[in-house]
């Protein structure tokens, strides 16, 4: 506490109430404020998009033989799939791709565990 009895540094306030019918306290939930229904909507829209953008980035991937990239049309195209290049740029947008979706997932995990 500071010197004007307010709170100094990261703080959670409970909330008490008094339940009536069982004569006991409980404590509720922490409130949701505006800025955590944010993030978490803003978190669930990127996982949507990121878990789209990495099933097809990886479905594009040249095919070692009888996967599910072969059952979709082969993968990327014979031309691009020769080129060392293209393979390697797509490798390295499923990796970006992959590490923006397990960070919104570790993240939206924590704010379904602590942020409410």
């Amino acid at each position: 506490m500071g010197s004007t009895g307010v709170p100094v540094g990261p703080t959670v306030i409970l909330r008490y109430t008094y339940d009536v019918c069982a004569s006991n306290w409980g404590v509720t939930a922490i409130e949701i404020g505006p800025t955590v229904t944010i993030l978490n909507n803003v978190l669930i829209v990127l996982i949507f998009l990121t878990s789209i953008l990495l099933t097809l980035t990886i479905l594009m991937h040249k095919g070692q033989g009888g996967g599910l990239s072969d059952m979709f049309g082969g993968g990327i195209s014979s031309s691009a799939g020769s080129s060392g290049v293209a393979e390697r740029n797509l490798n390295r947008i499923t990796m970006g791709t992959l590490f923006i979706w397990l960070v919104c997932i570790v993240g939206y995990a924590l704010l379904a565990k602590y942020g409410r």
